[in-house]
């Protein structure tokens, strides 16, 4: 994996083998990408992407112009019932990359599930991720990022705690509320 400096015309390369960072200043060869589309599909959060996750692109693009002194610029909205999405143009001293952004909506699923009562909620989400577990994608996030399986394993871990205090502080269990 490789990224352009925006301050100066060199490389910069990570290497796998030694897991190190190494400048490379012979950038004939390389490839260059001018052009990007992006899926971002979203968290399991009932954000709506006019109101929230577009604002939120915006402070972190702000963020972005003045980390890599780099300049975005950012499109209008075109939203439709399953996606929003917006063209972004970024630009540094030697690079330049035009990316066509496109966060899939799935805000109406989410509802959905979070009308149900939360006797049907948690019996689904055990069962989902007890999915997760026989399908694989647990080891998967394991091998590639263990600090994500465990923020993924996490609400996971509380559920039983949370159940055991509440049972030991005689309150009634109904008012448990996780979020799966």
């Amino acid at each position: 994996m490789s990224c352009a400096n925006a301050k100066d015309e060199s490389l910069l390369s990570f290497d796998e083998s030694n897991k190190s960072v190494r400048r490379q200043d012979d950038v004939e060869g390389r490839t260059i990408v001018a052009k990007r589309l992006v899926f971002h599909l979203g968290g399991y959060d009932p954000l709506t992407p006019h109101a929230t996750t577009r604002l939120r692109f915006v402070r972190e693009l702000a963020r972005f112009e003045r980390t890599w002194s780099a300049k975005a610029s950012m499109g209008a909205l075109d939203e439709s019932a399953d996606q929003a999405k917006w063209s972004v143009i970024t630009k540094g001293r030697n690079w330049q990359v035009e990316s066509d952004y496109r966060l899939v909506r799935w805000d109406d699923v989410i509802e959905d599930f979070s009308g149900q009562t939360v006797w049907r909620r948690v019996p689904l989400g055990i069962i989902a991720f007890l999915d997760f577990i026989w399908s694989g994608a647990l080891w998967g996030y394991l091998r590639t990022n263990w600090h994500y399986a465990v923020f993924f394993l996490y609400p996971f871990e509380n559920l039983p705690l949370i159940v055991q205090c509440l049972a030991f502080a005689g309150k009634p269990v109904v008012s448990v509320s996780p979020v799966l």
